[in-house]
């Protein structure tokens, strides 16, 4: 059993000259607190094994070029993956994983936004008020990624090693949006998908019981 931390960057940016929904048009990863993922892998042999892993993904909506936002789509979830390494060139182990994600879905609405306002500015003026005008409201789907992983470790010793990698991952969200307001029927907008296909950089460290 070995189990460690992987610290990332991520690259996500997707712009379209048309809209992902409304005055959307970018979508950019926020990070959100310490950018680590947990994991464990389990080795059956010297080449193969099975890593089980925590990730999260913060990925702000922008309507530029005005530059405001409306929220956040946040996805977290475990990720199950089939490892492969090659340990012959030790202390030198390159390695590899395929695997999948399955995650929950939320968007954190900005309160300007979901209270009906029409812009940052124009909430702050009126002091930020409680009341809505109409509420605007995002619901994303659960959904599932692909991963695929390559990386190289160095064994410092019997225990401690170090690595970095690189990741790809295949994800897409699914939200339907909805408005409210007093005296109106809801107006259901349908659903539309926003693509978080990305890519990481990962430095990790890991202890092998």
């Amino acid at each position: 059993l070995e189990t460690g931390i992987r610290y990332r960057t991520i690259s996500l940016k997707k712009e379209t000259d048309d809209s992902f929904l409304g005055t959307i048009n970018t979508l950019e990863q926020e990070e959100d607190g310490i950018p680590g993922e947990l994991f464990a892998t389990w080795f059956f042999n010297d080449f193969i094994g099975a890593e089980l892993s925590w990730y999260n993904l913060r990925a702000k909506t922008l309507s530029n070029p005005e530059g405001f936002s409306d929220g956040a789509i946040c996805v977290s979830g475990p990720t199950l993956a089939a490892v492969a390494r090659y340990p012959k060139f030790h202390p030198w182990i390159p390695f590899a994983s395929v695997g999948f994600g399955m995650f929950s879905a939320e968007f954190d609405h900005e309160d300007w936004w979901q209270r009906g306002y029409e812009s940052p500015e124009h909430f702050a003026e009126l002091g930020s008020p409680s009341e809505s005008i109409k509420t605007r409201d995002m619901e994303l789907s659960d959904t599932t990624g692909l991963f695929f992983m390559i990386g190289l470790s160095y064994e410092a010793d019997d225990h401690w090693s170090v690595e970095i990698a690189y990741r790809t991952m295949s994800l897409e969200v699914d939200n339907r949006f909805t408005i409210a307001a007093p005296g109106e029927p809801l107006r259901d907008y349908g659903v539309t998908t926003f693509p978080l296909d990305n890519s990481s950089i990962l430095l990790g460290a890991r202890y092998s019981f």
